[in-house]
């Protein structure tokens, strides 16, 4: 008994002589790691390579103490396939530690004196599966910063067409149900250039304020990001404040001084229901990219009256849009998991619409003369019938003319998009690239496919 006692008490001491000593090496790894500068450059460095993907790397150099309440960072930069594209220097954050407990970042100041971006980043299909996967990592729920401050943000060429520096201030809070920003960008070679933001999201409160002027001279930051011809002067404005459940608000646009868009816009809410309109226009071809402005000659007109259900189901009770080349109109309910009964129909109003799309470098060009969409029936069996007629379509494969396409299905499921396609592509002639096959098929031509699309593959 004796023997058992004492055999008892020594496991219990070892025990707590184990507890003891691992509470001091958990305090000094806390001290050390928090409060030193060896131990806030490991972790940091710990940090950036949870942060970083194979096409997405992170470097963070001379990092201090990062439970001091003022973290001081040297840089932190960016790279990826290509190489650097981006850098931030001599970073200062005032901030709570101990607030990240309670999954908050609250900070008084966030500061740094110079921003270079140089141009975007490149995307690959391997960093979006990872990024879709997750890396383990999370932000904190809440963030509330009093003051924000980078005088110095330096845009390359690569990203806005030009060399272009700005400098940015304000403040931002997302904490619980309310969302809030306050931003001022300015341009010290440009006075007259400066962009402000003021938003307040709070549904608990029943308020929506969504402010904003943009203006900048020719040769400014949009002008260049949207390849405008000749880099005009702009001014774009949002001006709406009120209740969420009732809210009214403006867009306008100006171009060169011209007015070139106004639309006012409502959202209500109602018995579970939201209740979005818009309804104006303009002459706002001039803020489109050269591709996209023989889609909006002449005289723009928007008319939408549209209702989203606690479902997620969009009925469209009015949707018009017009202009000298095109109309589009919209109407019916869609419906992932209920009933649908969906028309869609766009119509050149002046011959066929012309319309081109560039990816890498392949170009896509279609001479559109008609589209029409119909969706019917229950989401888990809906019956689906697009047709469309193109008077000239261009593929890095061929040239094709007279293109007529129909893809009919009584059975496609809304939610999982999935289900059966019966196709049909007709083509009065055609030029293919490849000489061999421009020699063996020969227009006009009639294919019929059926086709069954898979949630991965068709």
């Amino acid at each position: 008994m004796r023997l058992l006692k004492r055999l008892t008490r020594f496991v219990l001491r070892l025990i707590a002589y184990g507890a003891g000593v691992t509470l001091v090496l958990g305090v000094v790894a806390i001290l050390l790691a928090g409060y030193t500068t060896v131990g806030g450059s490991f972790v940091a460095g710990q940090l950036a390579s949870m942060l970083s993907t194979p096409d997405r790397q992170i470097t963070i150099d001379g990092a201090g103490p990062l439970l001091g309440g003022d973290l001081r960072i040297e840089s932190i930069s960016l790279a990826d396939s290509r190489g650097p594209y981006a850098e931030i220097r001599d970073i200062a954050m005032d901030w709570s530690p101990l607030d990240l407990l309670g999954g908050r970042l609250t900070a008084e100041r966030i500061a740094a004196a110079t921003v270079r971006i140089d141009r975007a980043p490149v995307a690959t299909a391997d960093d979006t599966a990872e990024e879709e996967s997750g890396s383990g990592f999370t932000l904190p729920v809440e963030i509330d910063v009093k003051s924000l401050d980078l005088p110095i943000i330096d845009l390359g060429q690569g990203l806005a067409g030009r060399d272009i520096r700005l400098s940015l201030t304000g403040s931002g809070q997302a904490v619980s149900e309310r969302i809030e920003a306050q931003l001022r960008a300015t341009r010290a070679e440009a006075p007259d250039a400066e962009a402000t933001a003021d938003l307040v999201y709070a549904p608990a409160e029943n308020r929506l304020r969504l402010t904003g002027v943009l203006n900048e001279p020719a040769g400014g930051l949009v002008a260049g990001l949207l390849r405008l011809p000749g880099s005009p002067a702009l001014r774009i404005g949002v001006d709406g404040d009120g209740p969420l459940t009732d809210w009214k608000g403006k867009v306008t646009a100006s171009v060169d001084g011209r007015p070139s868009l106004a639309v006012d816009a409502t959202h209500r809410v109602a018995t579970g229901l939201r209740s979005i309109t818009a309804i104006g226009g303009g002459r706002f071809d001039a803020l489109l990219p050269p591709t996209l402005r023989p889609l909006f000659e002449g005289e723009t007109v928007i008319d939408l009256a549209a209702n989203l259900d606690r479902n997620g189901a969009v009925t469209i009770e009015r949707g018009k849009l017009s202009t000298a080349a095109l109309d589009l109109t919209a109407s019916g309910r869609y419906a992932a998991n209920g009933t649908n009964d969906l028309k869609a129909r766009l119509v050149g109003t002046a011959g066929p619409v012309p319309f081109s799309w560039t990816s890498g470098e392949q170009t896509i060009a279609a001479d559109i003369e008609q589209l029409a969409l119909a969706v019917s029936g229950p989401a888990n069996g809906a019956t689906v019938d697009l047709t469309g007629r193109f008077a000239s379509l261009q593929l890095p494969q061929g040239k094709f003319s007279g293109v007529d396409l129909a893809a009919k299905s009584d059975s496609f499921d809304l939610a999982t998009r999935t289900g059966p396609l019966q196709t049909t592509l007709s083509v009065a002639a055609s030029q293919l690239a490849d000489a061999e096959l421009d020699r063996i098929l020969k227009a006009p031509l009639t294919i019929k496919a059926p086709l069954t699309i898979g949630a991965a593959r068709i």
